[in-house]
């Protein structure tokens, strides 16, 4: 593994509708996930937007050349 693989495995992915996760592109709603501490306050809980370029990952059918 080289350096570049290490860091890319160290990053944390900032909550979803953080300040953090905005700047870097995040679409979740902010105000359901009450600004990153979670869902309605629940911690651990989040509502994640289909389409967040931070968030969602492509389904495996996605990632097949048609």
């Amino acid at each position: 593994m080289d350096k570049e693989e290490d860091k890319e495995e160290d990053k944390v992915v900032p909550n979803p509708g953080s300040d953090e996760a905005i700047a870097l592109g995040c679409s979740c709603p902010v105000l359901d996930n009450s600004h990153g501490k979670g869902y309605m306050g629940m911690e651990g809980i989040f509502v994640f937007s289909g389409g967040c370029a931070v968030h969602s990952t492509p389904l495996p059918h996605d990632e097949e050349e048609h």
